[in-house]
Order: C-alpha cells, then structure tokens, then sequence
C-alpha cells in the first residue's frame, strides 16, 4: 500500500468539518492545520506527531520490504557459482549467457525496489511537511 492509499484509507488523518480535529494531511502529504489559539494549537501539535510517528512506522516497514528484497537477492548472489572459464567460442558464448541472466537479475532487483523507493520518498517529504507544521505551530503559538 502506498503513501496515497494509505493516507485515502486512514480516517483519522482528514477531518470532517464538524469534527475536533486541527490538523487536515491530503492525498498528496499537504498538511492545513486549522487553530485559533494555543490550546488548539497545543492540540493540533499532539495530533502532528502522533501522525508523524505513524508515518515513521510506515516508513519503517518499507525498509523491512527493501531489507527482505535485497536479501533474497544477496542470497541469489551467494549461491551462484562462478563463470564458465576456457572452451574456447562455446565457453565465451556460455559466459555471454551468465552474464545476460546476471545483468536481467540486477534489473529485476532494481525493479523490485523502485516502487519502495518512491514510497519511502514521499514518506519522508511527509515527515518534513509535519515537521514544519509543528515549528510554525511552536513559533506562532
């Protein structure tokens, strides 16, 4: 699940217009704080973190996912034998071959993580905007 849907599916993270909530995150990890004097801004900052450390969880358990794809791939790696050697035009060809399945495993693997990466980026990009959401909430109130 990316950033996105879980952000869509997660119902404490927008409120409603008649709820107690401060702090509105959208789709995209926009964050509106809505407050109107310290005691609702000393709200919206717990609230703030609190959606901040969930996002750091989120974050958390990308890395695992990265950790376990890059794992299997090490262990590929690690139990491959060696390159064919000598045999003249059929070994060379053989290790055209090896080398052709190597390379379409290192892009297997790059394609694993890209989707991970980005999510994890845009995690991040999130905790920043939290983050600055919380400072101009402390410097302001």
């Amino acid at each position: 699940m990316g950033l996105l849907d879980w952000l869509k599916s997660s119902g404490q993270r927008k409120a409603e217009p008649d709820s107690k909530l401060h702090v509105n995150v959208d789709t995209s990890g926009n964050v509106q704080v809505n407050v109107k004097n310290a005691a609702e801004a000393k709200l919206a900052i717990k609230e703030l973190r609190l959606i901040k450390k969930t996002l750091g969880i989120r974050k958390r358990a990308v890395a695992t996912q990265q950790k376990a794809v890059r794992s299997q791939y090490t262990d590929y790696v690690r139990r491959r034998g060696s390159k064919v050697q000598g045999g003249g035009g059929l070994g060379k060809f053989f290790r055209l071959a090896e080398t052709a399945d190597r390379d379409a495993k290192r892009a297997a693997l790059a394609n694993a993580l890209a989707p991970l990466d980005r999510e994890k980026q845009q995690i991040e990009i999130a905790i920043q905007k939290v983050d600055l959401a919380i400072t101009q909430l402390q410097v302001r109130y």
